[in-house]
């Protein structure tokens, strides 16, 4: 019987992908979301309008993590600008979706959460959003893996 000493999982690794982006053409990102099959406009992709999204909460902070090393700080004057894109997606794989064995050592490799085909369709769309420049300005997105816990 083997015994593992040492690190431990309970399955606390996640993929993110955060970012954020001034709307120039909202009828262009509305048509893309649709033919894509991403609703805008959800708990985790929402559009603010002068700070408040379309249920009416306010944005409270100008930092969106992706776990617990990893965040993006949105600069405060774009907060109050009418339409910005909030992107803020935590995937819930657990260590196993990242986990394999060197010489019966348990380790994480996070290296494939930052390639875009890691993604399912949907998101591999919303990250490849934010380069054209003819819907999103001022945009930045980050994606990756790391432990959440």
């Amino acid at each position: 019987m083997k015994i593992r000493n040492g690190f431990v999982s309970n399955s606390s690794s996640s993929s993110f992908i955060i970012g954020y982006g001034v709307v120039t053409n909202e009828t262009r990102l509305r048509k893309l979301f649709d033919k894509n099959g991403v609703q805008l406009d959800s708990y985790d992709v929402y559009l603010l309008k002068s700070g408040v999204d379309n249920n009416g909460s306010k944005q409270e902070a100008n930092i969106i993590s992706g776990g617990n090393n990893t965040s993006i700080d949105i600069p405060l004057n774009l907060l109050n600008r009418e339409n910005l894109l909030i992107v803020s997606i935590q995937n819930n794989e657990g260590d196993y979706a990242f986990s394999h064995y060197l010489d019966d050592d348990f380790e994480l490799d996070y290296s494939p959460a930052f390639a875009v085909n890691f993604y399912n369709k949907q998101q591999q769309f919303l990250i490849n959003l934010f380069s054209d420049k003819t819907v999103i300005k001022n945009g930045l997105v980050k994606f990756g893996a790391e432990r959440n816990g």
